[in-house]
Parts: C-alpha cells; structure tokens; sequence
C-alpha cells in the first residue's frame, strides 16, 4: 500500500523555517483531539523534567470547532504552537484505505494526523523528532539527546505475527528518530493495516525497517497495570482471579525471575500484580506512580521504567466515557500523579 495523493500544505513547512523550529532542537509533536486540560500537564511536565532544549508543538484534530477553540485557547495562554489539522484529510484520505474502511476510526484518524505532521514538518526537521500520544507525561529527568545517543531510533518495538508473516515496528504512541541519520526518510509512512490485516497506527513502518535493516534501535518497555482482564504472571493471592503465565513456572512470586528478566530487558509487555510495592519498585516504578497504582489507577501503563506515565484512552477511543465516572475517577489519579512529581525536587 502507497500513500494516497496528498493536498500540500507549503505554508505550514516555511512557517517552521521562518521561526527556526527546525533546526538545532529536539522537536515534540502531540496530537490534542479532546481532553485540552492534558495539553498543560504535559507542557509543565516538560518544562520540569526535559533536559534538552525542545520546542513542544500541538496538532490540533479535534472534531469540532468548539474543541478546537479550547485547545488553541490553551496553547495561547501556555506559549505554545498551536497547529489545526484540516479535517478534509480524513475524508480524501489522506493515507490509502481499504474499501469500506471508516475514515474516522481511532487507529486511521492516528496515522493520518502523524502522517500529516511529518510530511509537513517533521521530515524537515535536522534534529530529533518526538511523537507522543496527548495523554503520555514525562515524570523523570530526562534527556532524549542522551537517550537517543549512538541510535537512529528508540520505541516500544511491538510485533505482530500473521501466519508466516511477522510485523515489527515501533509504537507511535512514542517514539524518538533522529531526523539527520535517517536515510530515505521521506518515504516513512506511518499508516496502518497492512495487506488488509488489522494493525495498529504506525504499522507501516514495518516496511521502512525492512528496507534499511542497518538502522540502530533502541528499545524501551511499557508495564501495563490495573487492566482486565488481567494476563500474566500473578501471585498467589491473585492465582484464583487470572490463573499463571503459561510460560511462568513460580506462581508464588509476583513476577518470575524469567519473566521479571523479559520486562528490564524490553522483550516484554507485561501486566503485573498491585500489592506487592517491593516488586513494584523493583520494576521500576516511582513511588507516586506505586500510589495511584495501589489506589485503583484502572487501565494505565509506565513507559520506559516509569520515566513516562501514560493515561490510555485519554481521547475516548475504548467508548469507556460511557461507563459513568470513569474518566472522572481516572482523570483525577492523573491530576494527583502529576501535582506529585511537580512537588518533588528533582535529583
């Protein structure tokens, strides 16, 4: 699959020219569909814990004009740059669709808006790029330069297996490239489903790798907590709920020391049990992140040892806004999580 014939949007390259954005700066772009108060938790994230000198830009793809005031309203009062996404790529499309594909689904809204923000501006860029979903927080010190030091890439390396076919790229929820070494990067495409297969956003890079197999990658983990059904390995309080790993030989530790190996060594995605606040730590969480994970934070993951908090579903995606006060409760573990790690003094 090729990307479909694209409008061109000129003015928006050169407007980055003209301001510098695109030269000796790690560049961040996030994507704001809903949920403007997010965009400010990230920014003040940023601004405590990024070592580098970046400039943080907010793509604007929500669905409404009123949304989308909201947003452009909070990136006015924060100092930000504030980018609307014009709506009419998501019906020419912007990316090649299968017949009968909606449109307007969550997963090819994505890679639409990705897309655009890279063949507009990110492909331009002559340092680092960061792609990161809206409802992902930085909670560490952090240098993406340091990190990013002697690779090309760095993700959460997900992989698909379909018959004989396997699938390996990154997670663009977030993921680092290093926009002076990449070759051919204007032919990276970020679209998903591949040869009619249910992939997810950024599937497509698969192909770019396969092109160029001498790319140096970094990969980091992703701990996903408090999700249902839970599935790995559990402790023996939690045996009766979930049952074991079907790999995992200790059911009387939290995590096996196999499988714990898998998780520091980024070969896992892994949900692990609640209570035990030792193995927590041992697996790299902060104690902010341990305290919303011990109070019921439903559904979240820390990324990269918990040097990122991620929401999930901040935009809505699962429908989950329609049981009651699940955002509400959810949101408000947020706003705790991050009102801590800004009081603490960074070391």
């Amino acid at each position: 699959m090729k990307k479909a014939l694209k409008k061109a949007f000129p003015l928006l390259t050169l407007a980055f020219i003209l301001a510098g954005s695109l030269h000796a700066k790690i560049l961040i772009f996030t994507y704001s569909y809903n949920r403007p108060e997010f965009i400010e938790m990230q920014h003040k994230t940023f601004q405590k814990f990024l070592l580098d000198d970046y400039e943080f830009v907010v793509f604007c793809d929500a669905h409404t004009d009123e949304m989308a005031q909201e947003i452009e309203s909070v990136c006015q009062r924060l100092g930000l740059r504030y980018v609307r996404i014009p709506q009419e790529i998501h019906e020419q499309p912007y990316l090649e669709r299968f017949p009968g594909e909606p449109h307007n689904q969550a997963s090819i809204r994505n890679s639409h808006v990705v897309q655009y923000s890279y063949d507009q501006v990110g492909q331009y860029h002559d340092d680092i790029l960061v792609l990161i979903d809206s409802d992902i927080f930085l909670t560490r010190p952090f240098s993406a330069r340091e990190f990013l030091e002697g690779y090309d890439i760095a993700g959460v390396m997900h992989v698909r297996t379909y018959g004989a076919e396997q699938f390996r790229y990154p997670w663009i929820g977030l993921v680092f490239l290093r926009m002076n070494t990449l070759p051919e990067k204007e032919t990276i495409c970020f679209n998903c489903r591949l040869s009619h297969k249910p992939i997810d956003a950024g599937g497509y890079v698969h192909y770019y790798l396969q092109r160029h197999p001498e790319l140096r990658i970094r990969a980091f983990n992703q701990l996903r907590l408090n999700c249902n059904p839970p599935r790995t390995i559990k402790c023996e309080k939690c045996l009766p709920l979930a049952g074991l790993h079907p790999r995992c030989t200790h059911p009387l530790q939290i995590v096996c020391p196999q499988c714990r190996s898998k998780i520091k060594q980024n070969q896992q995605e892994t949900f692990a049990c609640t209570h035990n606040t030792e193995i927590l730590r041992e697996l790299g969480l902060s104690n902010a992140t341990i305290r919303r994970v011990q109070a019921g934070a439903h559904s979240i993951e820390s990324v990269m040892n918990d040097t990122f908090f991620h929401y999930r579903g901040g935009s809505g995606w699962a429908k989950r806004q329609s049981e009651g006060n699940f955002h509400k409760h959810k949101g408000e573990h947020l706003r705790l999580l991050i009102q801590e790690v800004l009081e603490e003094t960074s070391t």
